[in-house]
């Protein structure tokens, strides 16, 4: 057995998972899992909320536990004091997504909202999912371009990113613009991409944000959109557990209304299927998720085990993976040509072309708008 087998299986890593899995779902937690812990277990438990983005649901499932179980008083105050902050930055991350949407539709622009706080919405307590950036979709001809001049003009600190994206501070909030509603690195399925979306009727709901009806992709696209984003930053540099919760819970809420021969279809023509059937294996046996909320019915593989333990090294967008770690830039993101080179090993069998794509998009679009 190797060190990252022993690690994996420590009893601080199970853990952890057994207080991620009892938060999502609100189910009771065995005493077994955390009677024998000591305080450089609840370290690694709060070390990997931490690194994870999953700190507020911990903190939240700690908090109900009997005072035999609880960690020592100093780790308790971490954990009450990061949920406080967690809290307070969701509210004002929705205040400002409310103040944007009022802006935008003053000079008839209308975008939708992508994942974060439009995807918070789906957890049962919203304010205690960690928040990230604010994106938004804009389609790219016009929309995208007048939303670009206009926040450059209020802002004047707008730059142009990869994949056909902007992103700009606004009152201390990191922004994105995105010309994708669904961003895959594959430039042979672009057309089929937006061929699908013309063909919906719609491709947006509502959903309440604060005070304020938000647009957020409807409950299909919003799936397809969510599990393409954690494909491709898995090929790219990794995923966080905090994605992963977000399409458990977008399942949880409307995996049985999604139309199962419609998304095989659309994930045998993107060439993703086969990773679709592993990260779904991955929500179900490592999240706790229900099986029988999956839009797809689950085919399962003897091999899926590495992915769950993939994302427990690597933490939030691979920013602390041990693994390749960048000896002249020890706060920096890892190493990223052998973690490039073990992505690309590891989801070329399932993902072909979106491996390959990734270097190529990403180089490319740093220059083609």
């Amino acid at each position: 057995m190797s060190d990252k087998d022993l690690w994996f299986n420590k009893t601080s890593v199970k853990a952890f998972l057994a207080l991620l899995k009892s938060s999502l779902w609100d189910v009771p937690l065995s005493d077994e899992y955390l009677e024998r812990l000591n305080f450089e277990d609840w370290i690694t438990i709060y070390r990997l909320a931490y690194f994870q983005t999953v700190d507020g649901l911990i903190a939240e499932r700690i908090t109900d536990l009997p005072d035999d179980l609880l960690p020592e008083q100093t780790l308790r105050y971490k954990f009450m004091l990061r949920s406080q902050q967690i809290q307070e930055l969701n509210v004002r991350m929705n205040q400002v997504v409310g103040e944007m949407t009022m802006l935008f539709k003053l000079v008839d622009l209308n975008p939708i909202l992508q994942k974060g706080q439009g995807i918070a919405q789906f957890y049962p307590k919203p304010l205690l999912r960690v928040c990230g950036d604010i994106d938004w979709y804009f389609p790219k001809n016009g929309p995208y371009e007048e939303a670009y001049l206009l926040m450059d003009e209020l802002c004047n600190n707008v730059n142009y990113h990869a994949n056909y994206s902007c992103g700009y501070t606004w009152k201390g909030i990191h922004v994105e613009h995105h010309q994708h509603l669904i961003q895959i690195r594959n430039p042979w399925k672009q057309n089929y991409l937006q061929t699908l979306l013309d063909q919906e009727e719609s491709i947006q709901s509502t959903i309440r944000i604060g005070s304020e009806n938000i647009a957020i992709p409807k409950p299909v696209i919003n799936s397809i959109m969510i599990n393409m984003h954690i494909l491709n930053h898995q090929i790219g540099y990794g995923i966080g557990l905090r994605q992963m919760c977000d399409a458990a819970m977008l399942y949880q809420s409307v995996g049985t209304q999604l139309d199962a021969d419609y998304l095989i279809h659309v994930y045998k023509k993107l060439g993703v299927l086969k990773w679709i059937h592993v990260f779904h294996q991955t929500l179900v046996d490592g999240l706790g998720l229900d099986e029988q909320k999956l839009p797809i019915t689950l085919e399962r593989r003897k091999d899926s085990t590495w992915m769950l333990e993939d994302i427990l090294y690597a933490g939030n967008f691979a920013f602390h993976d041990p693994r390749y770690p960048d000896i002249t830039k020890p706060y920096a993101r890892v190493n990223r040509v052998p973690r490039l080179y073990y992505s690309f090993k590891r989801f070329f069998p399932l993902a072909p072309i979106e491996t390959i794509s990734f270097p190529i998009m990403q180089v490319f679009t740093k220059f083609h708008r």
